[in-house]
């Protein structure tokens, strides 16, 4: 958690921040949070508005450092909303989109992801999780060095999200939620690259896949596809429909 003062900081800076909000369809806006450093620019945060006494939706949230957290949470102050009236939905367990989760949830919040995920999540704070990773550098011919300097440098990593606590709910193929005037249903989908299964009819308005990235992964999703393991290709994980 953040100390008070480092919090008092932060709060100052948002206030003082420009947010980048647009609104893309009824009810629902994004939210542009700024990625430092990083050759995607830029996540996709959405926020569904809920209806009167109904609590809003945070879907991905962006990596748990300063510059991330103040687009955040300045998007979330233009629009009127905040930790303490939302539920956080992530689409995928990438750091850029859950970094900052836990902060960005209120006491009372739920944060919803795929079971899935959830449990590679709570598996990365085990003490085996980096031991197992290192040996599978090893046995890819990575050497020490630039083993370690990639752990040290890597954004996912270092801008990771902190813990995973009881405000983290899993969540399956059928479950539903309903904010404003929508309703998001979780489906199967086999899937490698990062994508949502939004309906074509407000895919355009919401562009899920990490900004800049969509012809990449298409490609590249296409490559792996054909290479990747027959256990690596059944595997399935849960993501949102979207209907009004």
């Amino acid at each position: 958690m953040l100390k008070e003062n480092k919090r008092e900081e932060i709060t100052k800076n948002i206030e003082k921040r420009e947010a980048l909000v647009e609104q893309v369809a009824d009810g629902i806006w994004r939210i542009g949070v700024e990625l430092p450093q990083n050759p995607l620019r830029e996540l996709n945060s959405y926020l569904i508005k809920g209806k009167e006494n109904e609590r809003d939706l945070l879907i991905d949230t962006g990596f748990r450092r300063e510059e991330c957290r103040e687009a955040l949470f300045a998007g979330l102050r233009a629009l009127g909303s905040s930790p303490d009236q939302l539920d956080i939905l992530l689409t995928h367990l990438h750091s850029d989109h859950t970094g900052l989760a836990r902060e960005a949830a209120g006491a009372d919040s739920r944060i919803y992801i795929s079971g899935i995920d959830l449990a590679i999540l709570k598996d990365g704070f085990t003490p085996e999780r980096p031991l197992r990773l290192a040996a599978q550098f090893r046995a890819g011919g990575f050497p020490e060095d630039e083993m370690k300097k990639t752990q040290a440098l890597n954004p996912a990593v270092r801008y990771k999200l902190d813990q995973v606590d009881d405000r983290f709910v899993p969540i399956e193929a059928g479950w539903k939620y309903t904010v404003g005037d929508y309703t998001l249903e979780m489906i199967r989908w086999a899937i490698i690259s990062t994508a949502c299964a939004w309906p074509e009819s407000i895919r355009s308005a919401l562009p899920c896949r990490d900004t800049g990235r969509r012809a990449i992964m298409q490609r590249a999703s296409r490559r792996c596809w054909h290479t990747m393991s027959g256990a690596w290709r059944r595997r399935r994980r849960c993501l949102p429909n979207i209907r009004a």
